[in-house]
């Protein structure tokens, strides 16, 4: 009965979609899906594709999905995300080759083009009963794929089908000794991988509906500005470069024209039977070109976003006219080697790059909420970047990171077949020039993209980085490219100026100011690291592993901890007893693994922000979990927020105040693009019974933006009596004109190493003995003191489904904190941290 009821809401949700693309282009939402397996092997594609044919029997799918997600979405499987559900899930049914079809209409005057972004991995297309694309020629999950299917097309407005055989990819990166050379996705050591290797439509298909013959496609306008000493910006001299493709079968000439609110630009163009051709509008050749005081696009921290309409038109001989609407920004990306390492300029002005690695679900399934509750996430923690590592997204992606200005990092995975390099033969090397290309050509209006990296843990040999520059040379990309994510020099590209030396496991919170250099300490751009480990809120963590399984820790735990180099939280667990105390149960350790993890977050973007630029860029691995992950997640799958998540927002304040590890001082960061007003610090500490034992202030007066300033305060000092092991210190920013607060810190540190804030001697190369030694420093014996969490959790989170469970989530920390700590004035001491 449930499964009928899954399929009912399933029609309905393929009909709406049928219907909302009936106007203009088409997106083909409503397909029927079989595996090869069940069908008689008589007629073949031809039949499948043949208007009429009874799919009756098939699977519904709402396209784009893999394989994998419609049979799901059709209640094939239980929740792959629970437990050990995932692990049932043959990989056998796939290996056999799965047929998408569907049905369409269109009463289009011009040409009729059918378009795939994307197909995982080969495909045999047929269109009424037509094969217009091979397996041979149709393979490469991040290609692009059209067919002019005018010729093929039902007369008299009649139905026409599209039948598509996909071929599954075999790419993955676990085990590192396998041979794939699909270029397809993996999900590195992220995750397991999913049993179809993500086979199928996994992107939209849409069928072109033209005017005329010439099609106008990937716009891009790049901007050279003239810029004031004060930043301002005179005047931007535009370039707009687009491709201009003719379908017919004979010469076609036209006039383009672009058409902006400031103006407009047009030519003549004659193009070729089938040509497919780049047209170049320069600034030299047309004033409106050049654009003065204009509105300029910037990062959300810097300025407005803004974004200009343009409206690009081939207006043909005969009186057809196509047309397109699109959204561009104008801005300036530049990025060059201070002091050896990567800094990145927009519009002439340096940024400090702080973001997350994105991942898409473990099936690929996505929706334009979703998105939208990723980027505000993304800007409620005061991040402005988003990696992408070999996981493309949808163009609704980009356009909602450009409308929120955050900037996007993409780039080709590790480790997987994108790295086999010693392997590829001539299909590998087309396939990832072909890839790059079709990305490169989509991606290039974006204003929200800034870089890409042809590679990631390793740069590509000479030969194949040869090629992946003839791409960028060819489709005129204008931004910088990295051969690596990595340390490495190319003898092409010289210096890529960053580094990837993680940690990617637990370090202590004074690592990142204490590493001397070596390791990923706050200097350079650190492409991606962190503290790792992330174990799961309470809630989230029963909704994976039920009842049964929530304690003691035992396999389930482990499967959803098992990738890469990380196999467990054992490891982990050892230095968060010694900190925080043996736990007692599931939701004890989730408390305590919320404060540690917000503790480690913090740290480590307060180090880098303060360093900046000698630091100039930090990517925690990860922003969010394919699954849900107790590693590498500022939220975890459910959009559940914890430690991490505020100790990040907090880490990342505006204005800011910090305790450095390093010198012990005070300092107040400034992550504006303005002046602050007039400042003043206070700094106290506290004993566990919420006694106030020493104050200091000390006006430091104006900040320059982006930049930092050194709080003159006495040094704090442990409390006379330490038998409780840990004390808290509360820094707080006030307008002096004002009164009114800015900003509020809370630290808390042990008493029982020697040191006030737990400082180890050195950082030592191994991160395994780092973790070793800055646990024996940070050791808080039994003394839980988890009550700090009430000043940071707030009361609500942008567009979270848990906003309410949030609230509640605050009352059990208020009541674990009275259990927990320790003498009769438990109650107090939670008084204190609410004030």
């Amino acid at each position: 009965q449930t499964k009928r009821m899954v399929s009912a809401l399933l029609q309905v949700q393929l009909v709406l979609l049928a219907a909302c693309a009936a106007w203009g282009d088409q997106r083909l939402g409503a397909w029927r899906l079989q595996s090869s397996a069940a069908l008689p092997s008589a007629g073949g594609g031809a039949a499948l594709s043949a208007p009429g044919y009874d799919d009756g029997g098939w699977y519904a799918a709402a396209v784009p999905c893999t394989v994998l997600a419609c049979l799901m979405q059709n209640g094939m499987y239980e929740d792959p995300f629970f437990g050990e559900n995932l692990k049932s899930i043959s990989a056998e049914p796939f290996n056999a080759t799965w047929w998408y079809r569907t049905e369409f209409k269109t009463d289009a005057v011009g040409r009729v083009v059918l378009l795939f972004k994307g197909i995982n991995y080969r495909a045999n297309v047929w269109f009424n009963g037509v094969k217009v694309g091979d397996e041979k020629d149709v393979v490469g999950t991040f290609r692009y794929f059209e067919f002019d299917v005018t010729d093929y097309l039902e007369p008299n407005g009649g139905a026409n089908a599209v039948a598509v055989e996909i071929i599954r990819p075999f790419d993955v990166s676990i085990p590192s000794s396998n041979k794939d050379t699909d270029l397809a996705i993996s999900f590195v050591d992220w995750s397991p991988e999913p049993a179809d290797g993500n086979m199928g439509l996994w992107h939209d298909v849409i069928i072109e509906e033209l005017a005329g013959d010439v099609r106008i496609a990937y716009p891009q306008i790049t901007a050279d500005l003239e810029l004031a000493a004060d930043g301002s910006c005179a005047v931007a001299h535009l370039t707009l470069l687009l491709e201009l493709v003719n379908f017919a079968n004979a010469k076609v000439s036209g006039t383009l024209s672009a058409a902006f609110e400031w103006g407009s630009v047009s030519q003549e163009v004659t193009l070729a039977l089938h040509e497919t051709r780049q047209v170049i509008m320069s600034n030299a050749s047309f004033a409106a070109l050049n654009v003065k005081s204009p509105r300029l696009w910037w990062p959300w921290q810097m300025g407005q976003p803004t974004l200009h309409d343009m409206t690009l038109s081939f207006a043909q001989s005969k009186g057809v006219n196509q047309s397109v609407n699109t959204q561009f920004g104008i801005r300036q990306v530049t990025s060059e080697l201070q002091n050896k390492y990567r800094l990145f300029k927009v519009n002439g002005k340096p940024l400090l790059i702080r973001g997350g690695g994105f991942t898409p679900d473990l099936f690929q399934r996505t929706t334009e909420l979703r998105q939208e509750q990723e980027m505000r996430y993304v800007l409620d923690l005061g991040l402005n970047t988003i990696r992408l590592e070999g996981k493309m997204e949808d163009d609704n992606f980009f356009a909602l990171a450009d409308q929120h200005g955050l900037l996007v990092m993409p780039g080709w995975c590790c480790c997987d077949a994108w790295q086999h390099w010693d392997i590829w033969g001539d299909e590998q090397v087309l396939v990832a020039k072909e890839s790059t290309r079709s990305q490169v050509k989509r991606i290039r209006v974006h204003p929200s993209v800034f870089v890409f990296l042809y590679g990631s843990d390793q740069a590509p040999p000479t030969q194949y980085e040869k090629e992946f520059l003839s791409v960028f040379a060819d489709e005129q990309w204008p931004l910088p490219t990295l051969a690596s994510a990595s340390a490495t020099v190319s003898p092409l590209t010289g210096s890529t100026g960053v580094k990837m030396s993680g940690p990617y496991s637990w370090v202590a919170p004074n690592y990142w100011l204490l590493d001397p250099g070596m390791l990923g300490g706050a200097f350079g751009f650190l492409t991606e690291g962190g503290p790792g480990e992330a174990p799961l809120t309470f809630e989230s963590l029963n909704r994976t592993l039920g009842p049964d399984h929530l304690w003691p820790m035992d396999d389930w735990w482990d499967y959803h901890t098992s990738t890469g180099q990380i196999k467990n939280l054992r490891s982990y667990t050892t230095a968060l007893s010694a900190r925080y105390g043996v736990a007692a149960g599931a939701a004890d350790y989730s408390y305590a693994a919320q404060a540690d993890n917000y503790e480690g977050l913090r740290a480590m973007f307060e180090a880098y922000t303060l360093k900046k630029y000698t630091a100039t860029g930090v990517i925690q691995w990860m922003q969010n979990n394919p699954w849900p992950s107790f590693k590498w997640h500022f939220y975890d799958y459910y959009l559940a927020v914890g430690g991490g998540y505020f100790g990040t927002k907090k880490g990342c304040e505006m204005i800011h105040a910090m305790y450095a590890y390093d010198d012990r001082a005070v300092y107040v960061t400034n992550s504006l693009y303005q002046p602050t007003q007039s400042l003043k610090v206070v700094g106290e500490a506290f004993t566990l019974n919420g006694t106030c034992y020493w104050r200091d202030e000390a006006s430091i007066g104006v900040i320059a933006a982006d930049s930092a300033s050194k709080a003159e305060l006495s040094t704090v000092q442990q409390p006379l009596n330490a038998e409780d092991g840990a004390y808290f210190v509360r820094l707080s920013v006030y307008n002096e004109k004002d009164g009114s607060l800015v900003s509020k810190n809370l630290y808390w540190f042990s008493t029982t190493d020697g040191t006030s804030d737990g400082r180890r001697p050195r950082v030592r190369r191994r991160h395994q003995e780092a973790q070793r030694v800055a646990t024996e420093h940070h050791r808080w014996r039994e003394c839980r003191v988890r009550c700090y969490l009430l000043l940071t959790f707030p009361t609500t989170v942008l567009i979270s489904p848990h906003t309410r469970r949030e609230r509640l989530g605050q009352q059990h920390v208020v009541q674990h904190a009275v259990r927990t700590v320790r003498g009769p004035n438990a109650a107090a001491v939670a008084a204190t941290c609410l004030t």
